[in-house]
């Protein structure tokens, strides 16, 4: 079956995001039983069936293009230490489809009723640090990882006179 994607403003439509076709904000009962931290993300997008979530925060940090791989390394430290028994892969780097760096890193962790197959990543947006997750249930990772490196990819500013 082919992916059909609707294009997603975010952040004061500062940013866009192409993702998957019926996704929606997460209602605030739900967000707070599933990432039960005040620092929650400020959006959370879900499919309708709550098994594949988007994360998105626009950090009020500077993050210059330069600055990635040293931002990148120190969310990873973080991470490692917060998230101990996760299987973590090799923190990446790439380009998004507007020319734009970004770092991500695929790792597993434990939840109450399933392991999850998460992917974090962090880009610069407007001279800010752009942080991002995606997530699913680890059985759903062949079908999901290649669609949300897509989206990911897609993450670009959005130009003054298309707002």
């Amino acid at each position: 079956m082919e992916m059909v994607y609707e294009k997603v403003k975010l952040f004061r439509k500062q940013m866009e995001i192409l993702i998957p076709e019926g996704f929606k904000d997460m209602p605030d009962y739900v967000a707070k039983k599933k990432y039960p931290s005040k620092h929650r993300p400020p959006v959370i997008l879900m499919d309708k069936n709550n098994m594949v979530n988007f994360t998105f925060h626009l950090m009020d940090m500077a993050l210059a293009e330069g600055q990635l791989k040293k931002a990148a390394e120190g969310f990873v430290k973080s991470m490692k230490q917060v998230y101990v028994n996760a299987k973590f892969q090799e923190l990446q780097y790439g380009e998004r489809n507007d020319g734009g760096k970004i770092a991500w890193l695929a790792y597993e962790t434990m939840a109450i009723d399933a392991d999850i197959f998460n992917i974090m990543f962090i880009t610069p947006l407007e001279g800010k640090l752009l942080y991002g997750s995606f997530n699913c249930i680890l059985g759903m990772q062949d079908e999901w990882e290649e669609i949300a490196m897509y989206c990911i990819r897609t993450i670009k500013k959005v130009e003054e006179e298309q707002q």
